[in-house]
């Protein structure tokens, strides 16, 4: 069933699996800032350390959907 699925449709799937992991760890991220508690992996890092892995995945994210827009926009056959 993968190797039949196109290019394009991998690349969303594949984007919307890092959008939840990044919303999961902000979720994370905000729970330890208000009650300080470590329950999982993600709080055992260095606090500054835990917002740059989430800006710096958000921002990925976000240039990976620009990309992929633009990507389909410029394949459509317009004629």
């Amino acid at each position: 069933m993968i190797q039949k699925m196109k290019l394009y449709t991998k690349l969303v799937i594949v984007l919307l699996i890092l959008s939840l992991i990044w919303i999961y760890f902000i979720v994370d991220l905000t729970y330890y800032t208000l009650f300080q508690e470590k329950a999982t992996f993600f709080n055992t890092l260095d606090y500054s350390l835990q917002f740059k892995l989430v800006y710096i995945l958000g921002v990925v994210l976000f240039v990976s959907y620009l990309m992929l827009i633009f990507f389909k926009r410029n394949n459509k056959n317009l004629y």
